[in-house]
């Protein structure tokens, strides 16, 4: 049915090709030759053509002939496009080679044969366009009687959320309930239950099955939930990874074979109750639907496992389930308006509108998604463009091929799609390059917009908008956060990848190189998805040549290096690996002169090939995740429409080549995580078109360049974790237009330039965890305009209480009156003056656009006292008093504020009674505080009663006066709760009620997932707690802590998903040995262990026997191991498996390693990469034998250390070395210089330490030479330093200087 909107496009390429031709005649004078009539010519067709567009596109609706007149017209305004791109191109070529001297050489050679061939191109398309233009006349298209605009669809007065996101679930609470029932009735059967659901696409059956998977009842009911989207492409590999992935929280290779997914899947369902989500099936073959159904049904006895399956065909419900199926029916036509009511956001003169609305709604089909998306488009219409949407011919239409998946559109997305303006057509139709369910990225989808010329990048995040208001797009349910970056991702409705299919027509192909009978059959094609390719086969043999934008899809370890050519592409614009697992790139791309977007993450490259420079017009590089990339060639400098360069985790690069400020368009630099970069050269200031330019985790960069002041169009910069960076250019506060400027970890800056403040456009402003001691205050002071500020974790390493004098700190935030959010966590003693402290708050009441205030973590002061002038902040909705037992009390004024959350988890006793009795209780959630009623005779814990949250922390335990209390609140209801701590006060504190009664009440959901133990008191434990894997087998995380008189631990290595575990303060606990583990394959996701303060603790048994004899690690998987404080313990009879292993206070752990002999069966501790040693008293440390795979080594606090261990001789792939506050090391041995790997050595306070041997030459590797608060130390590097300048006759210095003792690759920091 879409064919009849597939002439919508032309418009808006036509447009297009107008633009670059007006273009064109306006720059002949700039032209190394003349086309002024053939270009005029065409513009007069062309104007004459568009001038009777809007009735061809309203005829095409009916009319085949004007729909095949569209399509002539829509490929020629393409060619001409292509023309002017060519026409520029050559001007840009000439012009450089008669720089170069080659004219001079061969004088009009290659402007004579280019002119001759572009003379040809435009007698051919003058041609062409005049038959199409006689064609019109025949046609007796009416012109339109006003000029064509380019409409705008968005508002930006309307630009909130159209409506809420349950708005598709409106008249679905019946069938809810039904598959709820179906699924609760299956509870005794043994065998696995299959629920299909099928119905029409935009139904609604997943959104539906969404609501089921999120139900409360089901949450609660199985053990695990799992979704897998299917799709058409039916992968059981795939599936089977999918459900092993999410049941045990973890990545499943990709090779796997289907044998071993079949085991795996046996041991992870034993005895658990599992529902599994099969969304979008397809596949009708039934051996592959036995084999999905053999699959599913892989439980053991006292397993059980229900499947939801969504399908939109009744045969396939049918051949997965025989017996029942369940069809979702079209929805009631007043729900249909209810809908179109929300997302047009209709307010006044609802009577006036409801007539049409409910003619519209009828036409919806009873489908969810057809009322989302009409409901937006008529938001932004009148009374008249509601009847303009009723009447419309699109509703006359019919199906062709009712069976054809890409044809089956509905009429209320033609009609959507028919309402958008050109351009956003042109947007919306090209995401059909994507595969169906792909998550597109949102920057890699505006610049092929871009590159494309559907819009300028200003319009970007606009186009965005208004395809999410219509539904067209959907957030991507991914995380936002990717590492410590920020990724925005988008998805598009099956249903609505079918309508932009459609629309496409034939501009689009989709070749699957595997198959042997592709062809390049449409020879009209301007956009390719190539799926398998393996580089084997010819790309000309398979593309066809006007191909304008490259997708590859489903290929794993692409090398393109060899065969592979891209030399037959001569207008191809984008090229795009990002579904290949990683990418070789041929020097054929430079063929590639039109080429404007590249995006090829994981390139396995080491440089990037020279021909890159020859990509003139690459304006879109995304390299992303390439950390193969060695270097940047010179020749870089020569992309001069480079806008968008991402670099972002490319971290062997080590400097950007001199020519990099010769990317004078660049606009977006991403190199976060460029750790390998040591310097940013002063060309970087040269970038003057630059706006966001990210240096996030650039870890070895120490200074930013004063050039970079002049870039005053820079609106972004991100310095976080930059932890070498020394200083700030003086001349900052030159970026006028700065919004966003982050320094969080950038601890090395000790001050802020004077021009700081001059920064008077700056929103944003991430100070945590910095240390500046200068210029704060008075850089505050001018940021008038700030919306975000963050000092949280603020520090500074010299000894006064504070640097700034009285009120300083005060009068400057007193001022940021535009302020919205501000974090003073963990920083007030170091920001103001001890004798300030009681009012150093007082500046509050003036921040009167405040939302967000935290003051957490603030402790060891005197007594804070929050002002009485906080009543001003009428917006103030969170204050976050958590960790800060400095506020004694409260304001009585904090009553006048709409607090919707007051954290205060640690504060002192009287602020959490005085909260609890001015304030509701559910503003301080998570906390709650048991308080006892002498009135009733009761505690105040029933009020948790109906209380249902994701996370509890249950304070004060020992004031319950029954354990009645406990049971009535019901806490395994409390299906949505995943985090949950239960605290009492410290033993001698009087109780009413035994611990164990009280706590085998307590008994939490099935879902939990955190859960702390504070101050328990009974010896023994309740028989929920010793079966803990049986009635919380989805806890990762668990803290016992302060259990005086508890004398055995639960078996919790039964438990399947347990990843962190910390005991401390257990001091009647001696031994954790073989109880611990519960049985086999215990502890086997476990990866952070901890043991802190077990005064009593012996012996832990490392590994243990099982049934078959067989000797195993009790943590087989273990990361993280930090032990501290552990006097007697000992370990044996082997070393643990660990990568980073932190040891303090606990001499004994160290001595018993030392002792044990790991030659075993088991592996050895090839993982171990980091070792803390801190406050030990041993002399030998033997238990380095162990470790040879050690990367990281420290020594702290030390002090019966009189040399470096001998076994560390053995550590060959050491690269990092510490040595702080180990006085009574003489000096380093001369072996230190076998150490080859070594690249980074720190010393601190290591007083004795006076030289450094001369085998210190030896390290090649080593990158950074760091001495603190060690002076002769200091004087004797210095002394050298001056020999070797002296010898040399350089006279370069510096503190930082990287030439020092011959190191020319070693940064020396004082």
């Amino acid at each position: 049915m879409a064919e009849v909107v597939v002439g919508l496009l032309t418009s808006a390429v036509v447009k297009i090709a107008n633009d670059k031709l007006n273009s064109a005649i306006a720059e002949q004078a700039n032209l190394l030759w003349s086309f002024s009539s053939d270009l005029c010519d065409m513009k007069d067709t062309m104007e004459s053509i568009a001038a009777v567009l809007k009735d061809a596109e309203r005829r095409s609706i009916k009319e085949e002939s004007a729909r095949l007149w569209l399509k002539r017209l829509k490929h020629a305004a393409y060619d001409i496009s292509d023309m002017m791109d060519e026409c520029q191109n050559t001007d840009t070529q000439a012009t450089t080679a008669k720089l170069l001297g080659i004219f001079s050489c061969h004088p009009g050679v290659l402007s004579v044969r280019k002119k001759i061939l572009l003379a040809n191109k435009m007698k051919n398309m003058r041609g062409k366009l005049s038959k199409i233009n006689d064609q019109h006349r025949r046609y007796d298209f009416t012109p339109s009687t006003s000029a064509s605009v380019d409409h705008q669809l968005y508002d930006p007065r309307k630009a909130t959320p159209s409506a809420v996101d349950d708005a598709q679930i409106i008249g679905r609470e019946k069938e809810m309930q039904e598959i709820i029932r179906m699924l609760c009735a299956s509870e005794n059967k043994e065998d696995t239950v299959i629920v299909p659901i099928y119905g029409l696409g935009g139904m609604g059956k997943s959104t539906l099955v969404r609501l089921v998977y999120e139900d409360n009842q089901i949450v609660k009911n199985y053990d695990h939930r799992v979704w897998v989207h299917v799709s058409l492409k039916f992968d059981m590999k795939k599936i089977g990874r999918s459900v092993i992935s999410q049941i045990q929280k973890e990545e499943v290779q990709t090779n796997i074979e289907m044998e071993l997914i079949n085991q795996r899947l046996k041991d992870l369902v034993s005895d658990k109750k599992i529902l599994i989500v099969l969304d979008d099936i397809w596949e009708e073959n039934d051996f592959e639907l036995e084999e999905l159904k053999r699959l599913l049904r892989l439980g053991k006895k006292g397993c059980m496992i229900d499947v939801i399956v969504t399908t939109r065909k009744e045969a396939i419900a049918k051949k997965i389930c025989a017996k029942v199926q369940y069809k979702l029916e079209a929805l009631q036509e007043d729900m249909c308006w209810n809908i179109i009511k929300k997302y047009s956001q209709l307010e006044d003169n609802t009577e006036q509108f409801e007539p049409i609305g409910k003619e519209i709604a009828k036409k919806c089909g009873g489908l969810p998604l057809a009322a989302q998306a009409l409901g937006y488009i008529l938001k932004f219409k009148d009374l008249n463009g509601w009847s303009d949407v009723n009447d419309n011919d699109i509703w006359n239409s019919s199906y062709e091929d009712k069976t054809a998946p890409q044809m089956e559109v509905l009429p209320s997305l033609n009609l959507s799609y028919e309402s958008m303006p050109p351009r956003l057509r042109l947007c919306f139709s090209y995401c059909a390059i994507f595969p169906k369910a792909y998550e597109i990225v949102e920057d890699d989808l505006i610049h092929q917009w871009v590159s494309l010329d559907f819009i300028k990048p200003s319009e970007g995040k606009e186009y965005i908008t208004q395809l999410l208001g219509m539904s067209f797009l959907q957030h991507s349910k991914l995380p936002l956060i990717s590492g410590k970056h920020v990724v925005v991702r988008y998805t598009m409705h099956d249903l609505v990848h079918d309508l932009a299919r459609s629309v496409i027509d034939d501009e689009l192909i989709v070749i699957d190189a595997a198959n042997k009978s592709n062809t390049k059959e449409q020879k009209l094609c301007r956009y390719a998805l190539l799926k398998n390719y393996d580089g084997q086969k010819r790309l000309s043999n398979i593309l066809p040549q006007q191909v304008r934008a490259l997708h590859f899809s489903d290929s794993s370890k692409l090398d393109l290096i060899t065969g592979a050519s891209f030399s037959f592409a001569k207008c191809l614009r984008i090229l795009d690996f990002s579904e290949c697992s990683s990418i070789l790139l041929p020097a054929s791309i430079g063929h590639l002169k039109k080429l404007r977007c590249l995006i090829a993450p994981r390139m396995q490259n080491e440089m990037l090939p020279d021909c890159f420079a020859e990509l003139s017009q690459l304006q879109y590089l995304n390299l992303r995740g390439s950390s193969q990339i060695s270097a940047l060639p010179e020749s870089i400098g020569k992309l001069g429409a480079l806008m968008y360069l991402g670099l972002s985790g490319c971290s062997s690069i080590t400097k950007l080549p001199a020519s990099f400020g010769d990317l004078k368009c660049m606009v977006h630099l991403d190199m976060s995580g460029c750790s390998g970069i040591r310097e940013l050269p002063c060309s970087l200031g040269n970038l003057t078109n630059l706006q966001h330019l990210e240096l996030l985790e650039c870890s070895g960069v120490m200074a930013i360049p004063n050039s970079l002041c002049g870039l005053t169009k820079v609106q972004h910069l991100n310095l976080s974790y930059c932890d070498q960076l020394r200083r700030l250019p003086e001349d900052i506060g030159s970026l006028v237009n700065l919004q966003y400027l982050s320094m969080f970890l950038c601890r090395q800056i000790r001050e802020l330039p004077e021009s700081f403040e001059k920064l008077r456009n700056l929103l944003h402003l991430d100070l945590g965890s910095c240390s500046i001691v200068e210029g704060l205050p008075r850089a505050l002071r001018g940021l008038s305009a700030l919306q975000h500020l963050n000092l949280s974790q603020y520090r500074h390493s010299t000894n006064k209480r504070t640097l700034f004098g009285h009120g300083a700190i005060s009068d400057a935030l007193g001022n940021l009156t535009n302020l919205k959010y501000l974090s003073l966590q963990d920083s007030m003693r170091f920001l103001f003056h001890q004798v300030e402290l009681f009012w150093c708050l007082d500046f509050i009441g003036s921040l009167t656009h405040l939302e967000h205030l935290d003051l957490s973590h603030n402790h060891g002061l005197p007594v804070v006292c929050l002002p009485e002038s906080i009543s001003n902040l009428k917006r103030l909705h969170t204050l976050n008093l958590s960790y800060s037992n400095v506020f004694k009390s409260l304001p009585g004024s904090i009553c006048a504020i709409r607090l919707k959350s007051l954290l205060i988890e640690h504060c002192s006793d009287e602020l959490i009674d005085q909260a609890n009795s001015l304030l509701h209780y559910s503003l301080t959630l998570p906390l709650f505080k048991v308080r006892a009623d002498d009135a009733s005779g009761r505690s105040n814990l029933h009020l948790l009663k109906d209380v249902n949250v994701g996370e509890l922390k249950i304070h004060s335990l020992e004031n319950v006066r029954f354990p009645e209390e406990a049971r009535e609140v019901k806490l395994l209801d409390k299906n949505i709760l995943s985090k949950l701590t239960l605290a009492w006060a410290p033993s001698d504190a009087n109780r009413l009620v035994e611990d164990k009664d009280l706590l085998g009440q307590l008994v939490p959901p099935r879902g939990l997932e955190d859960f702390v133990l504070n101050g328990y008191s009974s010896t023994w434990l309740p028989s929920w707690l010793m079966g803990i894997s049986h009635y919380l087998p989805n806890l990762a995380y668990i803290y016992l802590e302060d259990m005086d008189n508890c004398s055995s631990l639960p078996p919790l290595g039964q438990l399947p998903n347990l990843k962190l575990l910390q005991l401390a303060i257990l001091p009647r606990i001696t031994k954790i040995t073989k109880d611990f583990c519960g049985g086999k394959g215990a502890f086997h996701v476990l990866s952070n262990f901890t043991l802190l303060f077990m005064d009593g603790l012996e012996l832990w048994n490392t590994t243990y026997s099982c049934e078959d004899g067989a000797e195993v690690f009790m943590f087989p998987m273990l990361d993280k191991l930090h032990i501290s404080d552990c006097p007697r313990l000992r370990l044996k009879p082997r070393a643990p498996t660990f990568r980073e292993f932190r040891i303090s206070h606990s001499d004994q752990v160290i001595s018993s390693l030392g002792e044990v002999d790991n030659i075993s069966n088991l592996p050895s501790c090839t993982r171990s990469t980091k070792l803390e040693v801190t406050s030990s008293k041993c002399r030998s440390m033997m238990m380095l034998r162990h470790f040879g795979t050690l990367q990281e080594l420290s020594f702290c606090y030390c002090h019966n250390l009189t040399s470096l261990p001998e076994s560390m001789q053995r550590l060959s792939s050491l690269k990092s070395l510490e040595l702080k506050y180990c006085d009574n090391i003489s000096s380093l041995p001369e072996w230190l210089g076998d150490l080859s790997s070594l690249r980074s050595l720190d010393i601190k306070k290591c007083s004795l330490i006076k030289s450094l041997p001369p085998c210190i030459q030896q390290h090649t590797k080593l990158q950074k030479l760091r001495i603190e608060e060690n002076s002769e130390l200091k004087k004797w590097c210095e002394s050298e330093l001056r020999r070797e300048q002296d010898e040399t006759g350089s006279h370069e210095y510096s503190k930082f200087s990287t030439k020092i003792l011959n190191l020319s690759e070693t940064r020396v920091i004082f």
